[in-house]
């Protein structure tokens, strides 16, 4: 992943002095938001406006851990063009890549953001700088709406999906489970290290299937 100069390292959900200067988040970002939401479940005015008070802009950088393994994880994050890994230690004690979020994405570690147990996972900026996220209180707020059930309902099915559809492509040989990564992931965008470790693969077995299918293209 390239980097320029010299970065500065936040704390785990720490933002950084612009976002402090401005933490409410704008319009046309709240509408990215929410126009993904309406496509699962209708928002009433109400809804809407509430959930547009309750998110926050939170500017980020390349690497920044968004929160810390081993304690509860407060807060809920949307994408806005922002690509995130998410990391977990295996039986092994190896850090595994275990999911990656792209921009449009809502992620969070939901067992701990809703029922405030421990997260054993840790979310990792790839590279982008912008996410709106908001706080299990705020969240809390929102479960007056009817819309509130509903849509954390939706979210669940499509984890569920994701979570099957990577226990489906690990099953696969290297060619075809790269493949089917490339197809529904910008390969070239992301870090093959990352990428590897997300399909269980060494990166020697990673770039001899990337090399296979560049030469397919």
């Amino acid at each position: 992943m390239p980097t320029s100069g010299r970065r500065k390292k936040y704390l785990p959900g720490q933002t950084n002095k612009k976002s402090l200067r401005n933490m409410n988040s704008s319009p046309n970002q709240i509408n990215q938001l929410l126009i993904l939401l309406d496509s699962w479940v209708p928002l009433s005015q109400a809804f809407r406006q509430e959930l547009s008070n309750s998110m926050q802009l939170q500017l980020v950088s390349a690497r920044q851990q968004l929160n810390t393994s081993g304690r509860h994880l407060l807060h809920a994050w949307y994408s806005v063009d922002c690509w995130v890994t998410e990391q977990r230690l295996t039986e092994a004690g190896k850090s595994e890549v275990s999911a990656i979020y792209g921009p449009n994405t809502i992620f969070t570690d939901i067992n701990s953001f809703l029922k405030g147990e421990t997260s054993h996972k840790q979310l990792i900026v790839i590279h982008g700088s912008t996410l709106l996220k908001i706080d299990r209180q705020q969240f809390n707020l929102l479960r007056a709406y009817p819309e509130t059930p509903l849509l954390l309902e939706h979210y669940l099915l499509l984890k569920q999906a994701s979570d099957q559809w990577r226990l489906d492509l690990l099953a696969l040989p290297d060619y075809q489970k790269f493949n089917r990564f490339a197809s529904s992931y910008p390969v070239g965008q992301l870090p093959g290290i990352l990428c590897a470790s997300f399909l269980r693969m060494t990166p020697s077995r990673y770039s001899a299937a990337k090399k296979l299918y560049n030469r397919s293209k």
